[in-house]
C-alpha cells in the first residue's frame, strides 16, 4: 500500500493530541506513540524488565505505575535513556505494522522524535508558549507546575520541522491553523 507518514511533535503540554483529534475529524487517520507505548508496557516480559531496572515500584498489580517511572527517569538521564531503550524498538514495530495497514496518509503523535531512527515524510511541530503549556499539562496530568518543568528541561524540540503549528489560542484558532499546515503539507492536497 502506499501511505506517507506524517510525525506530529511538540512538548508535553503543546497540544499534539488537539492537532490529532482535528486531523481525525476531517477523516485523517492518526496513531499516538503513547497509546503504542501502553501496549508495550503490557507486555509481560517488558514490565519484569522495567522491574529490574526500576524497582519493584515501578510496576504495580501487573501493570505499569506511569507516575512512578515518569518521575524517576525524569530525574536521572541514565535510567530515562535505559528505560527508552526498553520501549521504542518495540513502538517501532508496532508504528510500521500500522503503517503497513494504512492507505494513504497516517498521522503519528510522538513526543520524542529521537526516540527511535525512522524515515518521516514531513514533521509537524505543535508549538505553545511555556506558560500555556506547563498549565495545560499539569491540570491534565493533576501534577505540580515544578514536575511539568522538571519534564520540559529534559525534552528537547525537534529542530528542522516540515511544518510549524502555532497552539496559543481557542481550539478553532487551532482548527484554522491545522487547515492552513493541510494547505502547506507537500505530501497532502488541499
Amino acid at each position: 500500500m502506499k501511505h506517507s507518514i506524517i510525525a506530529i511533535t511538540g512538548t508535553i503540554g503543546s497540544g499534539k493530541s488537539q492537532v490529532a483529534r482535528v486531523l481525525r475529524s476531517l477523516g485523517y487517520n492518526t496513531v499516538d506513540c503513547d497509546v503504542l507505548s501502553r501496549q508495550v508496557a503490557s507486555d509481560s516480559q517488558v514490565l519484569q524488565q522495567i522491574c529490574q531496572l526500576l524497582g519493584q515500584e515501578s510496576v504495580q498489580n501487573g501493570q505499569l505505575n506511569r507516575s512512578f517511572v515518569r518521575q524517576t527517569i525524569f530525574q536521572n538521564d541514565d535510567l530515562r535513556l535505559a528505560y527508552n531503550n526498553l520501549f521504542f524498538g518495540k513502538i517501532k514495530q508496532l508504528l510500521l505494522q500500522t503503517a503497513q495497514q494504512t492507505d494513504g496518509v497516517l498521522f503519528v503523535e510522538i513526543p520524542l522524535m529521537d526516540a527511535f531512527e525512522f524515515s518521516w515524510d514531513e514533521v509537524w511541530l505543535v508549538q505553545t508558549d511555556r506558560a500555556v503549556q506547563v498549565d495545560r499539562a499539569s491540570k491534565r496530568d493533576n501534577v505540580s507546575a515544578q514536575n511539568i518543568l522538571a519534564i520540559l528541561s529534559k525534552q528537547s524540540v525537534f529542530a528542522n520541522p516540515t511544518l510549524v503549528i502555532n497552539n496559543n489560542g481557542t481550539l478553532e484558532e487551532l482548527a484554522s491553523n491545522v487547515q492552513q499546515a493541510i494547505c502547506q503539507s507537500k505530501a497532502l492536497a488541499c
